[in-house]
């Protein structure tokens, strides 16, 4: 039985439920500037997890026949969940999350239907077209900032916050892509693919300056006129430049990792600014 729990939450990815309730959380609070907690907040955020949950599940589920082959330690392809009863599982998280974000308001309940529509079509459709994944599984990143602030319905800040999010996202996807070349190769088609290694990386460059000069204009506006919040985008910017070098050499694994804690770097400088 243990076991059995066990696989359930791990076709979850908990982790990235939580980071997407963490990104409703910043968003409602950039959108009203201070850090408060309330019962709409809570909602949208276990909504945010569960439609996150829905995505990764039935993200399993269709890719569980190239799982088969390269993944076997999954729920799936390991047999400690049948493929069907995954699918159900992923309609029912997808459920659950519809259900508490239509308790917040229409602006969450539209932006939960269309974020759980977006994760039903990539994983159905669009996971053998990764380069156009990249920009779903981006923007479906960036959209919890904005799904925060839709309690409130101020939106700018928590936009801004979430195009920055999106394009690094983007970025990270597309090393990602580099580096999963021979294992995609038959079953996937990919940026690399169509563009090359050189090609890819200078999209990734792209998606990733974009990011920098972005993620600089609320202090630019004197929305967040606050020293502190600026040098710790001037860290993150360090940690990206690392992140990009090291991709350009070709080390995609560190290249991943280091985006990963550029991006932490700069959230956390957003949610420094609340105080």
């Amino acid at each position: 039985m243990k076991g059995n729990i066990a696989a359930y939450l791990e076709l979850l990815r908990p982790y990235n439920c939580v980071m997407a309730s963490v990104g409703v959380f910043l968003g409602y609070w950039l959108s009203i500037g201070q850090i408060a907690f309330s019962l709409p907040l809570f909602l949208a955020a276990f909504s945010a997890f569960f439609v996150c949950g829905g995505g990764q599940a039935v993200n399993d589920y269709f890719d569980r026949t190239v799982d088969v082959k390269y993944k076997k330690h999954r729920p799936i392809p390991s047999g400690r969940i049948n493929a069907r009863t995954a699918f159900y599982y992923s309609l029912s998280m997808f459920l659950i999350g519809l259900i508490l974000a239509i308790l917040v308001n229409d602006a969450v309940f539209i932006i939960a239907v269309l974020a759980s529509l977006f994760l039903l079509a990539y994983s159905a459709a669009l996971l053998k077209y990764k380069f156009v994944g990249n920009w779903v599984v981006g923007a479906l990143t960036g959209l919890t900032f904005v799904y925060g602030a839709a309690i409130s319905g101020e939106y700018f800040i928590p936009l801004l916050v979430g195009v920055v999010a999106t394009l690094a996202n983007v970025g990270r996807e597309i090393t990602k892509d580099l580096e999963d070349v021979k294992t995609d190769k038959g079953f996937k088609r990919s940026l690399p693919m169509l563009l090359g290694a050189d090609g890819s990386k200078a999209v990734a460059f792209a998606a990733y300056f974009a990011a920098i000069i972005i993620a600089v204009v609320p202090y630019g506006l004197l929305l967040i006129p606050s020293v502190e919040f600026m040098l710790l985008l001037l860290v993150s910017f360090g940690i990206f430049s690392l992140s990009i070098t090291q991709l350009a050499v070709g080390n995609y694994g560190d290249s991943q990792k280091t985006s990963k804690l550029a991006m932490a770097v700069a959230l956390f400088a957003y949610f420094f600014s609340l105080f």
